[in-house]
């Protein structure tokens, strides 16, 4: 039975991954009526204006479970009205956004793989992440606000926006799906694994978003060797999964001492 900190999910069920699927189709939606609005004379800020109202208008009527679909195409209209003012931008400093954009998915890649990691070193790097890592994001998408942006096709935003919610929405499932530790991922933590994909440079987006997708898979991999695959899922609050991961590094640390 569901409680206030704890429910329970049925992975057996095709309803569970309508969430998934309607965050890949709103957002794909949400840049097609983009790019109709700027077609029959609306300004950008017009555009954006709409289809927030568009998004704000669902959330109101259709929360989501599981995932937060509404919020993930927040992010991706969000980095659409980011990366078009960038784009105005002119500093010649290409080759030190593309360093600067490596760190930034190269972090977000370890954050990832924290499941691939040995038991004790996983441990340690979830705790990094609810401690560290919002100061690190915030970090790097501030400094992204005085780093240029090379114009790119629609059809180009469409794969980084849409491989975007594919890569959360991935890594969502095989988490809910392995019963791993922290058994479900926040809308913040997605934020801060994925969102390098909607601001690096286009080329190092698709490595990123490959390179998602991969790790996404060798976690599921990786669980599914150690432990049998159940239909029902326990999903944790994020404050439930706050005090957990705190417990379990605070009981490593006393480990350790005692040693």
């Amino acid at each position: 039975m569901a409680t206030t900190t704890q429910a329970e999910i049925d992975l057996a069920l095709a309803s569970t991954y309508l969430p998934g699927l309607k965050a890949l189709i709103q957002t794909t939606a949400i840049l097609i009526f983009m790019h109709l609005l700027e077609t029959h004379n609306f300004t950008f800020a017009q555009a954006c204006i709409v289809s927030g109202s568009v998004l704000f208008a669902d959330r109101l009527s259709f929360p989501s479970r599981i995932l937060d679909a509404n919020g993930m195409s927040c992010a991706v209209l969000i980095a659409y009205a980011a990366n078009a003012a960038r784009s105005e931008l002119n500093d010649g400093l290409v080759l030190l956004h593309l360093i600067f954009d490596c760190f930034w998915s190269f972090t977000a890649i370890i954050l990832q793989a924290q499941h691939l990691f040995p038991s004790e070193i996983s441990l340690n790097v979830r705790y990094f992440i609810k401690s560290m890592a919002p100061l690190v994001f915030s970090f790097f998408l501030g400094a992204h606000a005085f780093i240029a942006f090379q114009e790119e096709s629609v059809v180009a935003y469409y794969i980084r926006g849409c491989g975007f919610i594919i890569a959360s929405v991935i890594a969502t499932y095989s988490n809910l799906s392995q019963h791993v530790e922290i058994e479900c991922i926040s809308f913040s933590t997605t934020i801060q694994l994925f969102t390098p994909a909607l601001y690096i440079d286009w080329h190092l987006c698709v490595l990123f978003l490959v390179c998602s997708v991969l790790i996404s898979i060798g976690t599921l991999t990786k669980e599914r060797n150690k432990h049998p695959v159940t239909p029902m899922c326990s999903v944790k609050t994020e404050k439930a999964m706050d005090d957990e991961v705190l417990l379990r590094f605070q009981q490593a640390k006393a480990l350790q001492r005692r040693e």
